[in-house]
């Protein structure tokens, strides 16, 4: 990691990236992260920790704790991209593993400043799963560029355990990432595993980020989000309506028609649930649920049993069920 004076760290102010500075920042914001010592301190400043004479907290490592999230390999630009809960989505040069930008979404800034307390004991923060998808440049309003063969790689983060937020970030150019978007919504808990980004059949939201609503949502259902992949903006819930301490857990999407858009969205809950959701039509507000789950699992005495494990499609190639689609996953719940 860079020196903190050196370091690309960057938060989305209104629809502009900027550096998290405390210059940058508005009065709100600084409100909530304290002071411009605290910022600095993110930021990897250990001047001012206890250690150095001040009343920070001390760090052997000014990497934050890596728990949930996988690391992630984009061969397009050899980078990582990891998030951790220092609060930021880490993007280091896969060669050198020197850091190449940090984001921070601003939805953690009331809380981050609890990071410098002498006090502090473990939270999470940015803590989930990470995709990314070329999509194509005039999808993101682009020219198309030889470089990128007229595609952007689009990054879409999940803050995982550490909140019910959704990030979107181009991540074409390593040297000037760009903050699409940050999402968030009251039916949004915390979502657990790497939403997608995938092609729809609605031409108004061509590009779209498919997740769960996670656990510990307000209302404790099980739902389905379609989020426009490049503004952030919601195209579709779609409510299983059961509820009680229910979440929906690491979604796949199919292309029946193969042709390159999602059809069909397959996820499984926390009451044991296999759900179908189908995207066929050509517009978002008519994606819906088909009405009774595919599969519900349940032990021998009848309890039912989350599928919280992820979830494969195959096509079987065996003469007795050739063509016929199968649908993969574990039960059993380690949340």
């Amino acid at each position: 990691v860079p020196a903190a004076a050196s370091r690309n760290i960057y938060f989305l102010s209104g629809s502009t990236t900027k550096a998290f500075t405390w210059a940058n920042l508005s009065s709100a914001q600084q409100t909530a992260l304290g002071s411009a010592d605290i910022v600095n301190y993110l930021r990897g400043d250990q001047s001012k920790e206890l250690q150095n004479g001040g009343s920070f907290r001390n760090r052997s490592t000014r990497l934050g704790d890596i728990v949930d999230s996988s690391p992630l390999y984009d061969s397009t630009t050899d980078t990582v991209y990891v998030a951790a809960n220092d609060g930021f989505l880490h993007a280091f040069n896969a060669s050198t593993g020197v850091e190449r930008f940090a984001i921070v979404p601003t939805q953690l800034f009331s809380q981050l400043s609890v990071l410098s307390t002498a006090s502090y004991t473990h939270q999470f923060f940015f803590d989930g799963d990470i995709y990314i998808k070329a999509v194509p440049n005039t999808a993101l309003g682009k020219t198309a560029n030889a470089t990128t063969s007229g595609n952007s790689q689009v990054l879409v983060a999940s803050l995982g355990r550490g909140g019910n937020g959704l990030i979107g970030v181009d991540v074409t150019d390593t040297s000037a990432p760009k903050i699409l978007w940050e999402f968030t919504d009251t039916d949004l808990g915390l979502p657990i595993g790497a939403p997608l980004i995938s092609k729809s059949n609605d031409s108004s939201n061509p590009w779209v980020v498919l997740t769960g609503n996670g656990v510990n949502s307000t209302n404790d259902k099980a739902l389905l989000f379609a989020v426009n992949a490049v503004t952030g903006a919601l195209v579709k819930k779609i409510d299983t309506t059961v509820g009680s301490s229910n979440g929906l857990i690491n979604v796949r999407g199919w292309d029946t028609e193969s042709n390159g858009t999602v059809d069909t969205v397959y996820g499984g809950d926390l009451k044991g649930n296999l759900w179908k959701f189908d995207l066929s039509a050509n517009a978002g507000s008519s994606w819906s649920l088909v009405s009774t789950p595919l599969f519900q699992a349940k032990d021998a005495s009848g309890t039912a049993q989350p599928i919280t494990g992820g979830i494969r499609i195959g096509i079987s190639t065996a003469t007795s069920t050739y063509g016929k689609r199968f649908i993969f996953f574990g039960t059993g719940s380690y949340l």
